[in-house]
């Protein structure tokens, strides 16, 4: 083993914990998020601000581990805007805020599933990195497909792909301490 990698596995017990913590939690919001369904206007809009909030942090943390940093950088910038605009708009402009986050999904979907195809040598999770990306595809389609969507609906789209994130973040941070192990 050389020093670096040595060093490197004495920082994973430091990483896994944090990247475990975070997957929890955005995979329970997500699943707050897909079974609110009687929560009010308000109370789903401010849970789907956070959701796209977290997402948007999950891609800046990621960010500089890719191979193309920029690329985490905007997906992270326009989760950040998606969530923005959910928060200073919840209910007076719902076809403004599906078209919005129907876009951004459908974008960053494209983003992963084309890295998860041509950097599948380089990603352990690549199938998963696919799935994410693929479910973000469809919930953009379906976001823009029906403009007058109500929030919870959007919110429950939303739901189904964040709790794949936190998924995804379980996963990795489950590898990464199997290798402390």
């Amino acid at each position: 083993m050389s020093p670096k990698s040595s060093v490197a596995t004495a920082q994973v017990p430091k990483i896994w914990i944090p990247l475990m913590v975070f997957g929890v939690i955005a995979s329970a919001l997500g699943v707050w998020l897909i079974l609110s369904t009687n929560a009010k206007i308000g109370t789903l809009a401010v849970l789907l601000a956070l959701a796209l909030f977290v997402a948007g942090i999950g891609e800046l943390l990621w960010a500089s581990e890719r191979r193309h940093a920029w690329v985490g950088y905007a997906l992270g910038g326009l989760f950040m805007v998606a969530a923005l605009v959910t928060l200073l708009r919840p209910g007076k402009s719902l076809y403004f805020l599906a078209v919005f986050v129907g876009v951004s999904m459908i974008l960053t979907g494209v983003i992963e599933l084309a890295l998860a195809i041509f950097e599948r040598d380089e990603i352990d999770h690549w199938v998963l990195l696919a799935v994410i990306g693929l479910a973000g595809i469809v919930t953009g389609v379906l976001a823009i497909a029906w403009p007058d969507i109500t929030i919870w609906v959007l919110g429950f789209v939303i739901g189904i792909r964040i709790l794949f994130f936190g998924i995804l973040e379980m996963a990795v941070a489950n590898q990464l301490r199997k290798l402390t192990a």
